[in-house]
């Protein structure tokens, strides 16, 4: 999928995502950016705890809304759902694509890998949180 929050960075504090025993994604709010989220995991150790935020693009793809300040969709979130498309679907994968690469790097070569049946399962809990 293309879109909008496409190949906008993945922000990082903490670990090294290759080093990591755990990962946190976050998602920012509107007008605010991926370093804004990382007050949250201010407590969590940062040993071996990374802590990802995909950043939102500009409001720009949406000629009525002001550009230069991130957001995920559109219109407000209590709006009809159709009202946000596609940008709101472009947001939905760019924090799936997040959370799925957090997967599978940290499972690489880890004794607490998952198995092809835990990660479909993950990817099921996914679609299912996502409309996909």
């Amino acid at each position: 999928m293309s879109g909008p929050h496409q190949g906008q960075p993945l922000e990082t504090v903490g670990a090294p995502l290759d080093d990591a025993e755990a990962a946190v994604v976050l998602a920012h709010g509107r007008d605010r950016n991926p370093e804004d989220t990382f007050q949250y995991t201010a407590d969590l150790p940062r040993d071996g705890i990374a802590s990802l935020a995909p950043q939102a693009a500009d409001r720009s793809p949406v000629p009525s809304v002001e550009s230069g300040r991130p957001s995920w969709y559109p219109n407000a979130f209590t709006a009809p759902i159709e009202s946000n498309e596609p940008v709101r679907s472009s947001a939905m994968r760019a924090v799936t694509d997040a959370v799925g690469d957090v997967t599978v790097r940290l499972s690489v070569g880890s004794e607490h890998a998952i198995d092809d049946a835990e990660l479909a399962f993950v990817r099921a809990v996914l679609a299912d949180l996502t409309g996909r």
